[in-house]
């Protein structure tokens, strides 16, 4: 593709010690290959209660983007609503990936690599209901995630599952099984000030389009 229309999910602690601004900022940089242009969410919503959060979430321009970056800090895993945001982007069919950010010196400087949200998310295929079911990891034990148990199974979403049972990516890749971490299916890379651009970051996009 040409262009994507990016939708960032990060914790808010990340645009505080600015490594996720660090992001932001480069993809705005002229980029050879291709263009990226965001449709995030930067300025954290003051909600008095989940259901104003979900839906600011779900009526912002998530719903118009074709790709999702989560950015991957320190506590990026336990921030729910990143969870909810890259199910919904799942949803949506958007292309996904992580991007490990704690080689981006904040105000802490260079930290520890944090948990993947991909690995603390699964889903299953329900084929008497034709949903696929998602949970989330606590405690070392796989709960159903409570803020969006399930979406249908349609071939618009990132992943559909035919009625064979056969897990199908959209580049046409086929994988057997009931149970599947979204890390299974979802790239990620960790971004190294000096090394990676705008450039970088489309190529990472447009390859797991692909």
């Amino acid at each position: 593709m040409d262009s994507f229309k990016v939708f960032y999910s990060f914790h808010y602690e990340d645009v505080g010690n600015f490594k996720a601004n660090i992001i932001r900022n480069s993809s705005r940089l002229k980029c050879y290959h291709g263009l990226l242009t965001d449709h995030s969410i930067w300025e954290e919503f003051k909600a008095k209660n989940d259901k104003q959060i979900k839906q600011r979430i779900d009526t912002s321009e998530l719903k118009n983007s074709d790709a999702t970056i989560v950015l991957i800090g320190q506590n990026t895993h336990e921030r729910k609503w990143v969870k909810y945001e890259i199910i919904k982007s799942f949803e949506a069919g958007n292309t996904l990936i992580g991007v490990h950010i704690n080689r981006i010196k904040g105000k802490e400087g260079i930290t520890r690599k944090g948990l993947s949200p991909f690995d603390r998310l699964g889903f299953k295929y329900d084929e008497e209901q034709d949903i696929l079911k998602f949970y989330e990891l606590i405690d070392r034990k796989w709960q159903v995630f409570k803020d969006l148990p399930y979406v249908e199974n349609h071939k618009r979403n990132t992943v559909f599952v035919r009625p064979t049972n056969v897990f199908q990516r959209l580049f046409g890749k086929e994988k057997g099984g009931n149970f599947y971490k979204l890390s299974d299916y979802f790239p990620e890379y960790t971004w190294k000030l000096g090394e990676h651009n705008a450039e970088t970051l489309f190529d990472w996009v447009n390859e797991s389009h692909e």
